[in-house]
């Protein structure tokens, strides 16, 4: 008798179950379309000054713009820039030449270069800088990675 009371109660309990779960969405992925997103990407660059620069890999110092004695590094898809002394405009910059930089930026505070990327940065290019400053003795104290994602 007692066996058929507790079959019953288990009965009962996922019956009602699988009637709340009708009637409520309940947890989880749900059903919708998760809404929309729109992602505007900036397309058009300046190309006659972006390869007139990064036809020349031997960026000159006082082109770059040093920010409290620390570099800023974009990585866009594979190529990376830093921020120019004038206008403070993204500069192309070969990366044996950035590394160099780098390691000749004076760090007061400990840090020689803060590192953003923007949404086409490539995994492999961040990982190439990271190994050739390793090479190059930087150490990962350094370099500040930035979470945020910034725009060219």
């Amino acid at each position: 008798m007692r066996r058929l009371q507790i079959g019953i109660f288990a009965a009962a309990v996922i019956g009602v179950a699988a009637l709340l779960n009708g009637l409520m969405n309940g947890f989880g992925l749900g059903e919708g379309d998760g809404g929309t997103t729109t992602v505007t990407e900036q397309t058009s660059t300046s190309e006659t000054e972006s390869e007139s620069v990064a036809d020349d890999p031997d960026v000159e110092s006082s082109e770059i713009a040093e920010s409290d004695g620390s570099l800023d590094v974009l990585i866009d898809d594979r190529e990376f820039l830093v921020r120019g002394a004038d206008s403070g405009s993204w500069v192309p910059i070969d990366l044996s030449k950035l590394v160099s930089l780098i390691a000749e930026q004076p760090g007061d505070d400990g840090l020689k270069a803060t590192i953003y990327r923007t949404p086409a940065a490539r995994a492999a290019a961040e990982e190439e800088l990271q190994a050739a400053m390793s090479e190059a003795g930087i150490e990962d104290s350094a370099v500040d990675q930035s979470e945020k994602f910034i725009e060219r």
